[in-house]
This record gives structure tokens, C-alpha cells and sequence, in this order.
């Protein structure tokens, strides 16, 4: 489901998928067809508006030919929440 506002987080994955996606010229609309989902979903999730499920990461690793799902994780900015 989109959100409003993007998690760094999610846009810094969206952003790790996109280019992995570019360097191997796959286009939105086949990774979205190898994903079960539509262009605009790609769309989003590059844009880091929509979260990627673990399924879809797994499936992301098999298509863009990384060794595991941990690779669009690399060099995240996880910053530490505060807790309430």
C-alpha cells in the first residue's frame, strides 16, 4: 500500500533495486511481470513509496542476479528509533 511519506529506508532499497535493475537493462514493465505486479508498483517501490515484502525480496534476488536480499540492504542508513 503507498504511503505519503518515503522511510529512508525504503527509498534507499527502492533506489539499490532501480540501479541494479538499470545496470542489467531490465525495464520496469518486465521486472514487474517477473514480480507479479504492475509498472506503477515498481514505480513506487523505486520511489521508495511502497515496502517490498520478504517474498518480493527474494524474488528481487533470483531476477537481478545478487547472491542474497542482504545486497539491497548495503550501506543502509539505519538510524536507531526511539522508544515511547
Amino acid at each position: 500500500m503507498p504511503r505519503n511519506n518515503s522511510n529512508p529506508i525504503d527509498s534507499y532499497i527502492g533506489n539499490r533495486v532501480r540501479q541494479r535493475r538499470s545496470e542489467l537493462s531490465i525495464s520496469q514493465g518486465e521486472l514487474a511481470d517477473e514480480l507479479g505486479l504492475t509498472v506503477k508498483e515498481v514505480e513506487l517501490i523505486e520511489q521508495g513509496k511502497t515496502r517490498l515484502t520478504a517474498a518480493q525480496l527474494n524474488g528481487l534476488k533470483a531476477i537481478l542476479s545478487v547472491d542474497s536480499p542482504i545486497y539491497f540492504f548495503q550501506d543502509a542508513p539505519f538510524h536507531r528509533q526511539s522508544e515511547d
